[in-house]
Order: structure tokens, then sequence, then C-alpha cells
């Protein structure tokens, strides 16, 4: 019987390669990015070793570590503890605490990793460490690390090539070469470049950074060093910074502060964005609203000269209201009339939340102001208006897309927030499981054929659009985009927005496409019979067509398509798979707890057996301000098309015998792969009915 190794890591990257490389060698691996779901993991499981990194958002490794051998469930599992820095004290801390060995994570291959895992898992293992690995045995280690990450899906094997020729050709590292060539982007570019540094990452948006250890390091220092301090670690203060290997400024905050520093790596891009938050480049809301009512009541408010120039506090509170939107990770902004005023609220992971109240009197000079920074005519009031802002927080851009329209109570505002550094995903990070992800690569690797991602308006498939563009691209490829509109621009993609207005439709575009010589071609939406007919054609005679539809799940796309008027057997010929998909809120990682579904809770028949079972919620806490959710991921629905499901297509099946067939060759339904995220605490079953 094949040994469970369970992984307590919250870098995805290095959780990814080592799940990878265990399950390769015949080990079942039970993983967690969150310590106190890890340890009822522990618990419920009984894994034959424990894997803890010592960096958790949470509680640290030397906290699971202690509260698993002091419960009698776990205290006889064998327990390693991982870090990125060989250090004495943290080494002997861990034995002493019933650890049964400290590991140096990124120096640690697979193949090491193995050797202990036997030696530990062993009952004829012999007291004291497992013997050290002869140095003759290891790779160059760069290499060795890019073999990784390409066997683990994390990079394409072709992006890999490219970045050894361009280390042979330039001398820069091989982490350098990944970057300047764009094989991996967002969130997993940092976690690779932890991989190859060696040096914790932190995503800053994740964390509320203690304001006590803020203040101890002055704003000018902070944005010339391109540092932050984080939080306490009980003495030790934790730093973020962009380059963690400068060994003069970890000295010299040390000097400075007389503290122990634990220094972090987080992108200077990331950083710099928390200064201008953390830092104030934005007033309280509260001192904000102070000045508007002394303004009111000094009869200054709608001082049409100082609202152009941007002087007054309503100036103040829209700057405000922006930046914390952003540093609330809201993708909307909404500032709605009122008969008290004007109610300002932010979506937040596909949910508004109210925030403001802005005074009647304010609510003028407020929208005059959004026009003017917008470029939009301030005194028309009687047709919806559209325009764009663009703010700079640190040295990043941020744009918003502005939307005004009139309503019973005056006119409505909505701002998009498109922040362009966290567009691009890694297909790894899409929340797909391994089956999933592996379907998708091959559906990818096609020369030619039709690939579609449907579901509703906000329920991700840009993002994963955007993620296969990203994978495909590469110098030998040419890529043509068509979007209504074009939110985030990726370099190596030819991306044309689609104008109506100058009769550039989908329809219209792709006719002039199809004579740019593309190899891959991405339609934002098919909407007719037009479109869709050039999308198969396209399909037909050589190209890989990507697009999008609206349906309710996978095997709806064929229907939709045969409604539209395109013949089945052309569908049957060209389409290589259709992905449904939908988002659904994350439990809070810092503040989810263990719990069993009430009996008499009202729970739909076919989630009966979660009664049965631990899940998890989130309890509310500062870190998703009481919302018990933080952040979002994707539920998917992935139909590949067999012979089998072909055969139906020509013979005009209906959707529930596709749907059929797809689950008997595998599929999960949308709601199948909700509920097994259910199942792993990652959300709720309230979340998983209200979406799907």
């Amino acid at each position: 019987m094949a040994q469970t190794v369970l992984i307590i890591e919250d870098n995805y990257v290095m959780l990814k390669i080592w799940q990878t490389e265990l399950e390769r060698a015949g080990y079942k691996v039970l993983t967690s990015n969150n310590s106190r779901l890890g340890m009822a993991k522990a618990k419920e499981k009984k894994p034959d070793i424990i894997l803890v990194d010592s960096v958790l958002p949470d509680l640290d490794g030397f906290d699971v570590c202690k509260r698993l051998k002091s419960d009698p469930k776990t205290s006889e599992i064998p327990l390693i503890i991982m870090s990125n820095f060989d250090n004495a004290d943290d080494h002997r801390n861990a034995i002493n605490i019933g650890a049964c060995d400290y590991l140096i994570k990124y120096h640690t291959m697979p193949e090491r990793l193995i050797e202990m895992i036997n030696y530990y898992t062993s009952p004829e293992k012999e007291d004291g460490p497992p013997p050290r690995m002869p140095s003759g045995k290891l790779m160059d280690m760069e290499q060795r690390k890019g073999d990784l990450l390409a066997k683990a899906g994390l990079i394409s094997p072709q992006h890999l090539k490219e970045a050894l020729k361009k280390v042979g050709l330039t001398g820069i590292t091989l982490p350098q070469a990944l970057m300047a060539i764009e094989a991996v982007t967002g969130t997993l570019k940092d976690q690779v470049l932890e991989f190859f540094y060696a040096a914790d990452y932190v995503d800053l948006s994740q964390y509320l950074l203690d304001k006590d250890a803020v203040n101890l390091v002055t704003a000018d220092f902070a944005r010339h060093f391109s540092v932050i301090p984080m939080r306490f670690d009980e003495e030790k203060l934790i730093v973020a910074m962009s380059d963690p290997m400068d060994v003069e400024i970890e000295e010299d905050l040390r000097t400075r502060l007389k503290r122990p520093i634990k220094m972090v790596y987080a992108p200077e891009a990331d950083i710099q964005k928390a200064i201008a938050i953390y830092y104030g480049s934005s007033l309280p809301m509260e001192e904000v609203m102070a000045e508007i009512e002394r303004d009111r009541a000094e009869g200054k408010l709608d001082q049409e000269e100082d609202i152009m120039v941007g002087t007054t506090p309503v100036s103040k509170l829209i700057d405000t209201v922006m930046t914390q939107a952003i540093a609330m990770k809201s993708s909307d902004i909404h500032f709605e009339p009122r008969t008290e005023g004007m109610l300002v609220r932010f979506r937040i992971d596909g949910v508004l939340h109210d925030m403001q109240v802005i005074p009647k009197e304010a609510v003028a000079p407020v929208v005059s102001r959004i026009k003017i920074i917008s470029n939009l005519d301030i005194t028309e009031r009687r047709r919806p208006q559209d325009g764009r802002i663009e703010m700079k927080i640190g040295e990043k851009k941020i744009d918003f897309r502005v939307s005004t329209t009139p309503v019973a109570l005056g006119e409505k505002i909505v701002l998009r927030i498109l922040d362009k550094s966290v567009a691009l995903y890694g297909i790894s990070e899409l929340g797909l499981r391994s089956v999933e992800e592996k379907k998708f690569l091959r559906m990818l690797r096609q020369p030619d054929g039709m690939i579609l991602v449907t579901g509703p308006t906000g329920s991700g498939k840009t993002t994963t659009l955007y993620a296969a563009l990203n994978y495909l691209k590469s110098s030998e490829t040419n890529i043509i985009s068509l979007e209504d509109p074009v939110e985030f621009t990726i370099d190596g993609i030819n991306q044309i927005p689609i104008n109506p207005k100058v009769d550039l439709t989908f329809a219209t575009a792709l006719r002039s496409v199809l004579r740019q010589d593309p190899d891959i071609i991405m339609i934002g939406e098919i909407r007719d019979q037009e479109t869709a007919e050039l999308g198969i054609q396209a399909a037909l005679t050589g190209h890989l067509v990507l697009g999008t539809l609206h349906t309710r799940n996978a095997p709806g796309a064929i229907s939709r398509l045969v409604d539209m008027g395109v013949p089945p057997y052309l569908l049957a010929s060209t389409l290589i798979g259709v992905i449904a998909q939908r988002l659904v809120r994350k439990v809070c990682d810092n503040c989810a707890e263990i719990y069993r579904v009430s009996p008499d809770a009202d729970i739909p028949e076919d989630l009966l057996e979660l009664k049965t079972m631990d899940l998890s919620r989130g309890t509310g806490c500062d870190f998703c301000r009481q919302m018990g959710y933080h952040g979002r991921i994707g539920v998917f629905e992935f139909m590949e098309i067999s012979n089998r499901i072909k055969k139906l297509i020509v013979t005009g099946a209906d959707t529930m015998e596709l749907t059929e067939a797809a689950r008997s060759e595998g599929m999960l339904t949308l709601r199948e792969d909700a509920t097994r995220l259910v199942k792993e605490g990652i959300t709720t079953w309230e979340e998983m009915v209200t979406v799907i």
C-alpha cells in the first residue's frame, strides 16, 4: 500500500513540484496551504509523514509541530519542518519540540526528500538523521530546478528551452531568462523566484500589516530601499524587501531598530504599492469626512475652481475611496444616489459591501470630480457616459473604467478596477485538479481545432483564456485576439479591440484576422451565427481557435452552436473541448474552523452526505474583514470531445445525452467539482448553492 505524505506549504510552486515528484515515485500526497486545515487533515487522514513549512500566514511550522505532537491522534507521526535558511537555533528548536528533522527546502532535491521520507517512515531506521547525499550526485542546481518546473507543468518545455538558449547567449541566470521571456507571470512568477533564490515569498496583498511595525521605518527609507516592515514574530521583526540577499540593508535595519530582523521576499511593485497605502498617500476616511463636514458648514463644498484643480476634501475623498478599494482587492466601486446622500459600495470576491455614505451636499461635487478626472462632460446628466481614469500607486499604474448612467435620484457611477499586474495567471494557478490541468494542456497542444470556455459574466472566462494564451505564446507563433474591450494588454499577443461604432464587429475583425497569417486566434465572445461559422472555418483551415460562450454548462455549448446554425458535422470535426466554469469564494485561511453541519440545516438533497463530514468555514477576522471568505477559486467542468461524443454530436444528441456520455468518461459536473471543494474545506456549501 502506498505511503501517504501530507505537505503543509503556502508556496504553490514548491507544493506542486514536490507533489508531482512524490506521486511519480508512488506516494499518495495530501496538501494544504493553511496550517489549521492542514492539522485537521493530519488528524483525519493519519498520514505516514508530515512536511510543514516554517513560515505560514497564520500559525508557523513550529506551532503546528507543537500542536500535532501534543495531540494523541498525531503525536507519533514523523514530522519534518521545512525552511529557507539553515538557522542553527531554528534547527535545534525543531528537534526539541519533536520534529524528526529540519530541511532546507530549496536546496533539497526530490530524490533527497524521498530518501528522508523512506528513512523516517521505515520501522528499521537507526537513531539520528539519515546520511547526507554525496555532493557528486547533484546536477547544476539552476538547470535541475528548471527541469522540475517543467515536469510539474509550471512552465512549458518550450519556454524552458527558450530560457536555456537565452542563458547561453547572454550569460544571465535561468530565473532571469524565464522572467525575460515571460514564461511565468502573476503571483506564480514571484513564487518561482522564491524557489530559485531560497527566500520566503510573501504576497503583501494577502496580509494586513501591523501599523506599529510599519511605523518603525520612515516612509523615505522604505521607498528608497524598497522595504516595508510587516509584523512582529515574538522578538523578530518580519520585513519584506525586493532583494532579500542584500545583507547591508538587513544589517542597517538591525542596527537602527536594535532588534533581530527576518527578511522575506516581495516584488518591488507590491512593496511600493503597500508603502503608498500604509504610509498615507491617502487620508483616513474619517479625516476626509471631517473635512467635508467643515466645508459643508462653511458653504465651500461646491466651489467649481477647487473641484477642477482637485484641492477640495471631495477630491481627497475620491482618492481615498479608490486607494482603499485597491487595498481591499475590490473589482468595482459603486457610487449610488440615495435619499440621504450617496452610498459607496465595493465589490469584493464577487459580493457588494456597503462602505460609506457621502452627505447629500457633497454628492454633486463628487460626481463632477469623477467626471473631470474621467474626461467626461460634467454638464451631461441625461445620458450614460463612459470614461477612464489612470491612478498611480507607488510605481504601479492602475486603470479604472468609468461608467455613468442616470437613475431616479441622480447619476449612478461605477468604476471597474483594472490592475494589470494581477490579471495574468499561469494555468497552474487556475485551481484545476491535476487531471483537469493535464486535459487542458493536452487540448492546448493540439495544432488546430476549437476550444470553448463557457459561463456567465464574471465567471473568470477571460482569466482562463489569458492563462491559455500566456502558455501558448512564443517567438514562433502569431497570436491574435479579438476582445470587447481589451482590458489587459499582453506582450507578444496582437489584441484587437472590437468597436461596433465603426463596424468593427467580431465577424468583420475575424475576416481580417484570417488574412494576417495567424497561428492562434482568440474570439472574446461568439455572439452570432456569422462569428460562429467563421470561427469553425478558421479551426478547419489549420488554426487553433479559443472562444467564449454564455451557457450554463459545457455540453450546453454544443446545443447553443447548433441552435445558431452551425452544422453538427462541422462541430464534431473541429471541437477539441469545452470548459464551463464559475467562481466561488474561498474560506479565509486565517479564521478557518472545522465544524459539522447542523442536523436541522436546510441542505439540498444531493449534499446530505455533507452532514456526516467535518467541513470548514470562516468565523470572520480582521484579515477577511469579518466576511469569513478571502479570495475566489474556479469551479470547472471539462468536456473533452472523444470519438463517442463526436458521434453523438453528429446524430443530434441533446444536452442530457452529451452530459451522461461525458460523465461516463470522467467529467465532473460543476456541481460535483464544487462539492469536492466543500469536502476539501476550500469553500462552504452555502457559497456553493448560491453560485451553482
